[in-house]
């Protein structure tokens, strides 16, 4: 039986007095300069919005929604509307005498080199790049004493720039790097696992992520993340429920992964899990919509049976917070202690 000690780490507000205002003399009065105002430019003419004739009728209340055809992204209808749209702002934008001046502000002030923070994992380093004229920063590798080599560069993935990189995490032995992919500024991600010596990606593809991040183990054999059941129908439209924590060995199949955590009677709750730094315990916080309230749970990855006939509701773990009360953030732990970060009170 494993027994966890808490201490909380509370975050408490304050106000520092303020200081009095120093007393300075007024201020000379300045001279009214009057400047004519600029010219309105004409408001840009946009193309009329077709109404159609879509009644719904509600429990004896009939709601009318004109604008149900808009709904279908892949009609002829839609695709014209949206041309039409963007045709009538493109006209209005390039009209502006205005705009060459504010796209050179623009690109004077965003063009110019930048580096996330970096990652150690043995002897590499991970860091993000821009040199300031890219869409989407690079992701760097250096190895120890090599010059540093760009991992992963999101321009390359596709040639019309419709994918993003959103989110990546090397292993703990710095071997390899997993990483998700969003296509066409979707929510839905593909992750993936690269060799970061070879720069290749390996065969694993995980689908149907969301709203997830990925825990590796500490001897980077595989990571937990968290993903929706497979779409019945069209991915885009369906409603979303019943999020599991999963583990994935890194070289299987994702058919080959292994349910961790699932609650059926919950199917709005949401699960993210990290792994501790001394590599002990797999903390899981689970969330429902958006709200900043959370539970708090600790499997014990000594005993954690990560076999694939196992129910996730089997699986035992401590709960550390069972109420939706605050907002409970893990912040790290030795042996039997755990300190917690909390809003509560």
């Amino acid at each position: 039986m494993h027994h966890l000690a808490l201490l909380l780490a509370l975050s408490l507000p304050f106000t520092l007095p303020a200081a009095a205002a120093p007393k300075s003399k007024a201020p000379a009065p300045t001279p009214t300069v009057t400047t004519p105002p600029p010219s309105p430019e004409p408001a840009p003419r946009f193309p009329p919005v077709p109404r159609g004739e879509v009644v719904d009728d509600f429990y004896g209340t009939a709601v009318a929604d004109p604008y149900r055809w808009l709904e279908d992204m892949d009609s002829d209808a839609v695709k014209a509307f949206v041309e039409a749209q963007n045709g009538a702002t493109r006209k209005a934008l390039d009209a502006s005498p205005h705009r060459k001046a504010l796209v050179d502000r623009l690109q004077a002030l965003w063009t110019f080199e930048r580096w996330g923070l970096p990652v150690a994992r043995e002897d590499r380093l991970f860091y993000e790049y821009n040199d300031g004229t890219w869409d989407q920063p690079r992701l760097m590798v250096e190895d120890a004493g090599a010059a540093p080599r760009a991992l992963l560069d999101p321009a390359t993935l596709r040639t019309d720039g419709t994918v993003s990189v959103q989110g990546w995490k090397p292993s703990d032995d710095g071997r390899y790097l997993a990483w998700g992919l969003a296509d066409a500024g979707s929510d839905w991600q593909t992750w993936r696992v690269r060799d970061v010596t070879t720069g290749k990606d390996l065969a694993d593809e995980l689908r149907w992520v969301k709203f997830s991040e990925c825990a590796w183990l500490p001897d980077s054999s595989g990571f937990f993340y968290a993903r929706f059941p497979e779409p019945k129908g069209e991915a885009m439209e369906e409603t979303l429920g019943h999020q599991a924590l999963w583990f994935h060995r890194v070289g299987t199949p994702q058919s080959d992964d292994v349910q961790i955590v699932a609650t059926p009677d919950h199917p709005t709750w949401g699960f993210a899990g990290e792994v501790s730094a001394d590599g002990q315990w797999l903390v899981v916080t689970v969330t429902e919509g958006t709200a900043e309230k959370n539970l708090l749970w600790a499997y014990p990855l000594r005993t954690l049976d990560l076999s694939k006939g196992v129910e996730a509701t089997a699986r035992p773990h401590l709960t550390l917070f069972g109420d939706f009360d605050a907002a409970y953030t893990w912040v790290g732990s030795h042996g039997t202690t755990a300190w917690i970060h909390t809003d509560k009170d």
